[in-house]
């Protein structure tokens, strides 16, 4: 039975720990992070497929959270009744969607040692096997682990087993990086000599890696304290301490959620592009005429600039980013030389 994200409403309204504002708010809030979830996405390859997968399931969640604090509210046994079928459904989206979410840093890891060992031709050979292979695996992963809690009640080790692996992909993850280091020194020194592709696959590699050292940070600090959390709430504590428990996981994941698509737009130019254009179209219902005018000037200006300075074909006959290749390998070559 699965009873780990289980909120007693019973004993909150008796001991008056819970309030239905927060609730609501909480609410509120999830509904932000799905709009977040779905305007703020990626557009690499492998990477921007596994992320699609594993966002893929964000509003899952989120509406299962949802319905779980409105059947709450209204005092529906569902929303906090372990013995009935809809809290049992309810508690397996959430776990599973839980558990998907942490097991993206594995999957990051994983794709981005694939592009160190094949930096020389990675972009060129279209390998979408490996984004998609990823994204079963932590589906697969995620749902062994859920079933591992129903048949045998046991949490700590799923959860054991989540920190363990997001801290071995944060020590591949400083591999790589190192590995990449190595091979742009080698090409500054003139010891091998790489291809414009090569070039651009390397500093990619490098770029990618500083981005998924912070990101690997966070999700590693809210693996733990998740994990820990729910460890503490599947303990034998009473009802108004597993609440508290309950309650901080729920506001800790929500800020999971929310942070990682913030650390993608910082590290990302493609999302601040997109982030750019979603505030342009909320603030445009306020514009006056004047206004839209020379906002859609600004949108075909940028739209021209962006086909003609940075779009090319390449000898391999696809679409590549020629600007972004020689600022990226220029900003390496600084970062180098500091």
């Amino acid at each position: 039975m699965l009873d780990v994200l289980r909120f007693d409403r019973q004993s909150a309204v008796e001991n008056g720990s819970m309030e239905l504002y927060s609730l609501v708010f909480k609410i509120l809030y999830y509904l932000m992070n799905v709009s977040i979830d779905y305007r703020t996405r990626s557009s690499m390859n492998n990477i921007r497929r596994i992320h699609q997968f594993v966002y893929f399931t964000c509003p899952f969640n989120h509406i299962a959270f949802i319905v779980e604090k409105i059947m709450i509210i209204w005092d529906f046994d569902g929303g906090f009744n372990a013995k009935t079928t809809t809290f049992q459904v309810i508690q397996f989206i959430r776990l599973v969607t839980t558990f998907i979410g942490f097991m993206c840093l594995p999957a990051y890891a994983i794709e981005r040692s694939f592009a160190t060992y094949f930096h020389h031709d990675y972009e060129k050979e279209n390998r979408s096997y490996i984004g998609y292979t990823m994204s079963f695996l932590i589906y697969l992963t995620s749902l062994i682990f859920v079933l591992i809690c129903i048949h045998f009640s046991a949490t700590f080790y799923p959860f054991l087993g989540l920190f363990l692996s997001n801290i071995i992909s944060y020590i591949v993850n400083i591999i790589n990086y190192k590995l990449n280091r190595y091979y742009y020194n080698c090409s500054l020194r003139k010891i091998y000599t790489y291809s414009l592709t090569e070039r651009y696959q390397i500093s990619e590699n490098i770029q990618f890696a500083k981005f998924f050292h912070i990101f690997a940070l966070t999700v590693a600090l809210f693996a733990t304290f998740c994990s820990f959390l729910l460890l503490m709430a599947s303990l034998p504590f009473s009802s108004t301490e597993k609440n508290i428990f309950i309650v901080s996981f729920d506001l800790l994941y929500t800020i999971f959620i929310l942070y990682c698509p913030y650390i993608h737009y910082k590290y990302n130019a493609t999302w601040q592009h997109e982030f750019k254009k979603c505030v342009k179209l909320v603030g445009s219902g306020t514009y006056v005429q004047f206004g839209s005018e020379m906002l859609k000037h600004n949108h075909r200006k940028t739209e021209f600039t962006t086909k003609n300075n940075v779009r090319r074909e390449d000898e391999f006959g696809k679409k590549c980013t020629n600007g972004y290749i020689f600022q990226s390998i220029d900003q390496f070559m600084e970062y180098n030389a500091t």
